[in-house]
């Protein structure tokens, strides 16, 4: 049975390169992030002598999809604000270069963490919006050579509903 370690900072990656066939990232993983834990998996790697296997590596990512953008987008800031607001600056912060910023607005209150949170997070931390927008992220996730992306549904937004849009208008196109 293949073994896959969530990690995220840098002696888990290294250790999940090294005993593990898989590793899976955090949500809130940005293309820096990917890279620099790649860097930590293959650290873990070479220790083990002459071994090649390949090393699978998911990505889990907060998810929204809505044929109303607007609606999307809301559904995972929400759900990416209360991530950040509550894990706080990690490698995942450290690698995207926000840290100090999220430590500076946790010391608010959630809804104001939220309120302030940039677009630009959401753009790059998280899958959200049309189904245009979910396949265009999917995409550039792809292009960083990971292996998968496991999709946490953000709340406030109909499952069966995310999921049929998913199945007809966001996967055919991966």
């Amino acid at each position: 049975v293949p073994l896959h370690v969530g990690a995220a900072g840098p002696r888990m990656l290294e250790l999940a390169g090294e005993i593990a066939d898989g590793t899976v990232l955090s949500v809130g993983a940005s293309e820096a992030y990917i890279a620099w834990a790649r860097q930590h998996i293959s650290k873990g790697r070479r220790t083990l002598a002459g071994d090649h296997r390949h090393h699978e590596l998911t990505v889990f990512a907060i998810y929204a999809v809505d044929d109303d953008r607007l609606v999307a987008r809301k559904a995972a800031k929400t759900a990416l604000a209360r991530h950040l607001y509550h894990s706080g600056p990690s490698a995942l912060t450290a690698a995207y270069g926000i840290s100090e910023i999220v430590a500076d607005m946790a010391r608010s209150d959630l809804e104001s963490f939220e309120r302030a949170m940039p677009e630009q997070w959401l753009n790059d931390l998280a899958v959200a919006g049309d189904p245009g927008d979910c396949i265009e992220r999917l995409q550039a996730f792809g292009k960083t050579g990971i292996d998968s992306v496991a999709l946490l549904p953000a709340s406030g937004l109909r499952a069966s509903k995310m999921l049929e849009l998913t199945g007809a208008e966001v996967h055919p196109h991966l």
